[in-house]
């Protein structure tokens, strides 16, 4: 059932007047009367019948970019682009971190409809929660930034994963390497499935077996990825190439390589997934499934602009191609 405010004070056992002057700032109203009613309408998911008003009648030019993990070196160059469309088309993006919490996403998406913003590029982690048809019902426009559903009607923008895992594994194969271990993201991931699909389809097409115990499930970072990799390689059967699902995890692989006094390439093919910058540091020179972020961003913008300002309907899916970037860390052929 939709939130009122006739529900809100009939739990709460206040009148309409109090709540009604709680949630649109008047000072007559105690602080702790204030916190009680802000809260129970958070929790159930109640936003001012003005600020819907306001999101359909009057556009606020700002924009609501949620994001997983502002650490992640990925999003830098995502945002930019994000920005650079925004400045063009005269926007402003109000940034949320989520730390790839679900409570912290659904409060990121909630926070920003009080702030009355126009629409939302999301990259959350718990698009299944039921914020999404939240969102529809009200019709407040948003796009989904690397992330895929099936409905049709929802705009996306996203890279073509499968295509890309599968040009890292095969690049390994015709460098003569047959035992391979693959690094795949976190089950929540959104990219977990296509990047795993795209490593076992070229496996399988050059007829080459699987070793599930050099297939792990890392978490995004450097020394998962290294800890992961010591496993791997610390044991006297060892693949002869790993492939990372992202930049960050291969740069684990390669410290562990390090610690076990393994030679990169000769004695170990690393590739990544992402395209990050370090990677072309000289002394590193990590090859990899190069995304473009820029872009990423960028048209994720342009197509919620397009949306908000009635150019174009929900629906529009975009997927952009990846390219392998060679460098050191793949070397000529297996050892």
């Amino acid at each position: 059932m939709e939130p009122t405010i006739k529900a809100i004070a009939a739990e709460l056992g206040i009148s309409v007047a109090t709540v009604s002057k709680a949630l649109n700032g008047y000072n007559d109203v105690s602080d702790e009367t204030r916190e009680r009613v802000l809260a129970l309408a958070r929790k159930q998911g109640y936003v001012p019948n003005a600020l819907a008003r306001g999101l359909l009648r009057k556009r606020s030019q700002t924009i609501g970019l949620i994001l997983p993990d502002i650490r992640d070196p990925f999003f830098p160059e995502v945002a930019r682009g994000v920005e650079d469309a925004a400045n063009e088309r005269g926007y402003r993006v109000i940034y949320c971190n989520t730390d790839r919490d679900q409570e912290k996403e659904l409060a990121a998406v909630r926070n920003l409809l009080e702030k009355r913003v126009d629409g939302f590029i999301l990259n959350g982690n718990y698009l299944q929660s039921g914020y999404l048809e939240w969102l529809r019902a009200r019709e407040v426009p948003f796009v989904l930034l690397r992330r895929r559903l099936a409905a049709t009607e929802i705009s996306f923008v996203d890279v073509d994963n499968i295509s890309g895992a599968y040009m890292a594994t095969t690049h390994l194969i015709r460098l003569g390497h047959r035992q391979i271990g693959f690094i795949n993201l976190p089950v929540t991931s959104y990219a977990h499935a296509p990047r795993g699909e795209g490593f076992q389809k070229a496996m399988a097409d050059y007829g080459l077996e699987v070793n599930d115990r050099w297939v792990r499930e890392g978490d995004y970072t450097t020394p998962g990825g290294c800890r992961l990799a010591l496993d791997i390689l610390g044991s006297m059967e060892r693949p002869t190439a790993i492939f990372a699902a992202n930049d960050r995890m291969a740069l684990g692989i390669l410290e562990a390589a390090g610690q076990l006094g393994l030679k990169v390439p000769g004695d170990l093919a690393v590739i990544g997934y992402d395209g990050l910058e370090i990677g072309e540091l000289s002394f590193i020179g990590l090859s990899t499934v190069s995304q473009p972020r820029y872009e990423m961003g960028y048209l994720s913008l342009e197509l919620l602009a397009n949306m908000i300002e009635g150019q174009e309907t929900p629906g529009r899916q975009v997927i952009l191609p990846v390219q392998m970037t060679v460098r050191r860390t793949c070397g000529g052929g297996a050892s």
